[in-house]
């Protein structure tokens, strides 16, 4: 069921979906490069190199280098490009001409289905089969996961391997509370944190550090510390990481090396990169949206964890530090559950918060426990002795934010109907989104007045939203693939192909530099300036060019052959790309010659 649950919300739109700007089309560009260097015959390679021994050709890089046209990629490690490789490989035989953007997606779907089947049996293990098929189902539904699992990207795969490691590291944090040898987790789970530093360097060792220091800061003993033998451990991922990070610093240069690594983690804490910013609180107002239903019961399983195992004369007594190592601090071994999870999710958690760079999928690693408290509490909540939340006020204010938050997620259930039905506009989206959220709030209120979810069966209400949640999020990957006005891009790029007819024309993007641009026309883009076009087309006689809106007006010599209006969501631009070729001699540029000198 699960399974089929995956499937139903990861599959819709995974082909259909255009390449997404910008990271996306880094990754699958890089993994295209790198499956040519290995299929291609020597001939067609380009391997220069530059004097200091550094990639300089496309397919210079070989196994260990990715690259992207002419450009090293070393700002992630390269196990997610070997893993998309071998998914192309796979699906076309060995043929890189005959590869497509979904090919370079399904590693990232299939550590989606992973996480999930993970979640519900590290569940199995936590709390019973209820509450991890529950938590492993509002797992797969949380809409940061189903958009992962639709990218071509490194953060899927990362979040399977950190979540391996948390779940061995579990098994041996029990063995060592029970007096008993970890056997093999122990090892299985360095060798996940290792692969997890091949994806993507420092997150899953962040969390297994941040979860085994936590542990022995409430308990008040490190002998835990040293049960997870920490050594060996970096003797283990040293073993899996250090011969790529070798190769690599030596064909690159050391230097070269060290700054990359030094930009991309301790620049990324200090500074915000790319304008990815945002105020300590920002991953719990993320959230609210990231977390799909699971948000509903997301404090009370939090706050379960904290008070179970809080002795009753403890209550009141000390400072506020006192009393929170009172409550984690005097949890047996019958609570183990919840003091493992909590120590995972807080250190790690804060160290995000605290970092400057943030973006909404870097908490995606921590949802996984998470869940695991979300589902327990949600099928052990009573209503009785609740306080505040017996009164009317509580009733309105719990029932309005479930109404709200089935009223978001359905209407793109709505959008999907209409987008099936015909190409998709503003006002169809519109109309789509207020015929979804119309028709979940009728469901909403003829199940309660069918007495199917009373106002007080909360896991009635989340049922419930699971499956508006579930609707929504399949209707929402169906129908982004029919808003042609967000994919400037992919529709230029089809009239390109229409233009040039099967024969193959120099063509270039002007001000319109985006990666999926070099994925879609398989490196043939040339990205110029406005000021550089003169020179451009002299040097490519027949040459196609695309024009930034506004722009056509100020090259008269340059023939409409088609345009494409939209918005560029990558840089916030609306208007009419126009597809122009040279209709007659250009005599001097259009800002005059004293301007060019």
């Amino acid at each position: 069921m699960l399974v089929l649950l995956c499937l139903a919300v990861y599959v819709p739109g995974l082909r259909a979906l255009p390449t997404v700007d910008r990271d996306e089309a880094r990754f699958a560009q890089a993994s295209r490069q790198m499956f040519e260097a290995a299929a291609w015959p020597e001939a067609r390679l380009d391997r220069r190199v530059a004097e200091s021994g550094a990639p300089l050709g496309a397919h210079a890089g070989g196994w260990a280098v990715p690259m992207v046209e002419n450009r090293p990629r070393l700002n992630k490690p390269p196990l997610i490009y070997w893993l998309q490789v071998a998914s192309a490989w796979a699906c076309t035989g060995g043929e890189p001409g005959l590869d497509a953007i979904w090919m370079y997606r399904l590693p990232s779907a299939l550590a989606g289905i992973a996480c999930v089947l993970m979640c519900w049996r590290w569940g199995l293990e936590l709390f019973g089969g209820r509450a991890g098929w529950l938590a492993a189902a509002l797992l797969a539904l949380c809409p940061v996961f189903v958009w992962e699992a639709h990218q071509a990207r490194a953060d899927m795969v990362l979040v399977a391997f950190t979540l391996l490691a948390c779940w061995m590291l579990w098994r041996v944090w029990r063995a060592h509370r029970l007096g008993r040898p970890a056997g093999g987790a122990l090892w299985l789970m360095w060798t996940a944190v290792g692969l997890g530093v091949l994806t993507k360097g420092p997150m899953t060792p962040l969390v297994v550090a941040g979860a085994t220091l936590a542990l022995c800061v409430v308990t008040g003993s490190a002998r835990f510390l040293w049960r997870v033998r920490p050594l060996a451990g970096v003797a283990i991922v040293g073993a899996l990481a250090l011969p790529w990070l070798w190769i690599t610093g030596e064909r690159i240069g050391w230097h070269t090396y060290a700054a990359i690594v030094s930009r991309e983690v301790l620049g990324r804490s200090v500074e915000a990169a790319e304008g990815h910013s945002g105020p300590p609180g920002y991953y719990v107002l993320v959230m609210l949206v990231t977390l799909g239903p699971g948000v509903l019961f997301a404090a009370a399983g939090l706050a379960r964890g904290f008070a179970r195992g809080m002795p009753a004369g403890q209550a009141r007594a000390g400072s506020a530090w006192v009393r929170l190592r009172a409550r984690v601090g005097t949890i047996g071994p019958g609570r183990d559950a919840e003091l493992f999870l909590l120590c995972t999710i807080v250190p790690a958690w804060w160290v995000l918060e605290v970092v400057s760079t943030k973006l909404p999928h870097y908490t995606m690693a921590l949802y996984p426990p998470l869940l695991l408290l979300t589902g327990r509490a949600a099928l052990s909540w009573r209503w009785r002795h609740r306080g505040w939340l017996s009164t009317r006020l509580g009733l309105l204010v719990v029932h309005a934010s479930n109404a709200g938050v089935i009223v978001v997620v359905a209407a793109a259930a709505g959008v999907g109907l209409l987008a099936g039905l015909g190409e998709a506009g503003p006002r169809s989206l519109f109309a789509g989104a207020c015929v979804g959220a119309g028709v979940s709030l009728m469901i909403y209120y003829v199940w309660r007045a069918l007495g199917r979810v009373r106002s007080r069966d909360w896991l009635g209400l989340l049922r419930l939203n699971m499956l508006i949640a579930g609707m929504g999020m399949t209707g929402l990957m169906l129908a982004l693939p029919r808003v042609r006005g967000a994919w400037v891009v992919h529709g230029l790029c089809a009239k390109l192909r229409d233009v040039e007819g099967g024969r193959a024309r120099p063509i270039a993007f002007v001000k319109l530099h985006e990666d999926s641009t070099v994925f879609e026309l398989r490196g043939r883009a040339d990205w110029v300036d406005e000021h550089e076009l003169k020179a451009w087309l002299r040097a490519n006689p027949g040459g196609l060019v695309v024009l930034p809106p506004g722009a056509a007006d100020r090259w008269p010599p340059l023939g409409r052959v088609s345009g494409v209006r939209g918005f560029n969501y990558s840089k916030g631009e609306s208007g009419e790309w126009v597809i122009v070729e040279q209709s007659r001699e250009i005599p001097g540029p259009p800002w005059g010659e004293g301007a060019e000198r």
